[in-house]
């Protein structure tokens, strides 16, 4: 559009400058001459730079151009050789009020007869396509400059950059830098989490493990070691465990470490309930769903779920499969307290602690639980029952289902 409209702008200035009842040649002249003078004064300080616009001035253009510093002495000469009977004039050279130097502009008079007026309506002409497209160019490139600029600070630790181009007017810039801003809010979230996931986890497996220590010499101290200290001994050990086997599934998730095989679900709630050592009247398979999932993954979740129903409901009261629509369940259904009114939202956000009391949201948990649904296409939930407890549970798509045998 930018061109088109340049376009338009030029041809009738070119008809213009052709016709000599439509041409003002003097102040077309004036303007090239300005331009060239203006140029000058952009690079001035920089000799290579100067070197190289006179070398790409005189090419382009029929010009011969001497350039002399303040004190008269030519720097540099570029162009065909001009007779005295050309067009020549000298321009100042000026920055800020300053002059620098001049720069004597000669036009062969075999170009500055008959011809003359045309040859000043192509300078101006291609003059003013150059300037044109030098700040197009610019336009163009100072977007992926800024770009390339987040993307350096981002691979060195800067995780607050972001690109302040998601309104840019050129709709593919804008979509990049959406892009990179939405990757580098991502790529900071995934590090502040994976920072709270670690100072929790250090602090976590900090306690059973003094606790052991202070069972051990504790035994130590006597000749034998007493039952109740065994057992406190197996439950932080368990706890332990636990904590190593979340962060290992949160890593493998935080790499995309998933191995989906086709599953039997109930068969996988079946060898989770077995280990958790859950009474087999409690388990209600009502489908066996066909499902494609990680099968180490959904065992941790499960065992998640139970732990969760065993710590903070008193205990799993029901633990079902069912199927409704495209969809497979597995609910784990407790007899405490229910949640906390303030807790539901967050029940599955990590190290959430209701102000009201009651089973809560709280540490890796339930939050990995969400965390591997998702990573199956499905989705987590938990609501308190009406005749007591709450339910927490996986959906999770089903491949094809059948009724229980």
């Amino acid at each position: 559009m930018g061109l088109v409209l340049l376009m338009a702008l030029l041809v009738p200035l070119v008809m213009w400058l052709l016709f000599p009842s439509m041409r003002k040649t003097d102040n077309l002249v004036h303007g090239a001459e300005n331009f060239i003078s203006e140029q000058f004064a952009r690079v001035w300080d920089n000799g290579a730079e100067r070197q190289a616009l006179a070398e790409a001035l005189a090419k382009e253009f029929p010009l011969q151009l001497t350039v002399y510093n303040v004190a008269g002495k030519a720097l540099l000469s570029q162009g065909e050789p001009c007779d005295e009977h050309g067009y020549i004039n000298e321009l100042a050279v000026l920055k800020e009020g300053v002059r620098l130097g001049s720069v004597r502009v000669c036009v062969s008079k075999r170009w500055s007869g008959s011809h003359g007026h045309f040859i000043v309506a192509l300078l101006v002409l291609l003059m003013v396509i150059w300037k044109t497209s030098g700040k197009m160019a610019r336009h163009i490139s100072q977007p992926l400059t800024t770009l390339s600029s987040v993307a350096s600070r981002l691979g060195h630790g800067d995780l607050e950059a972001r690109s302040g181009l998601t309104d840019h007017k050129v709709a593919e810039v804008r979509d990049l830098a959406r892009t990179m801003d939405d990757m580098a809010r991502r790529v900071q979230k995934q590090l502040t989490d994976q920072r709270e996931l670690l100072a929790a986890v250090s602090h976590e497996l900090r306690s059973p493990l003094t606790r052991m220590k202070v069972a051990l010499e504790l035994a130590e101290a006597h000749d034998q070691i007493a039952p109740r200290l065994l057992q406190s001994l197996s439950e932080e050990i368990h706890v332990s465990d636990k904590l190593v086997g979340d962060m290992l599934a949160s890593a493998r998730l935080d790499f995309h470490g998933l191995e989906c095989t086709s599953l039997n679900l109930a068969e996988v709630v079946r060898l989770a309930a077995q280990r958790d050592l859950l009474p087999v009247e409690l388990v209600q398979l009502d489908a066996q769903p066909s499902i494609r999932g990680d099968a180490t993954l959904l065992a941790q979740a499960l065992g998640n779920l139970l732990d969760n129903a065993q710590r903070h409901g008193k205990g799993v009261t029901a633990l079902r499969v069912h199927c409704t629509g495209p969809w497979a369940y597995v609910d784990v259904e407790d007899q405490g307290p229910g949640f906390a009114t303030d807790a539901l939202p967050h029940v599955f956000t990590s190290f959430y602690r209701s102000a009201e009391g009651g089973v809560q949201g709280l540490g890796l948990g339930l939050a990995l639980v969400q965390r591997i649904a998702h990573a199956h296409g499905g989705t987590a939930h938990a609501h308190n029952r009406e005749d007591g407890g709450a339910c927490v549970g996986l959906r999770l798509p089903l491949v094809s289902s059948s009724p229980a045998t």
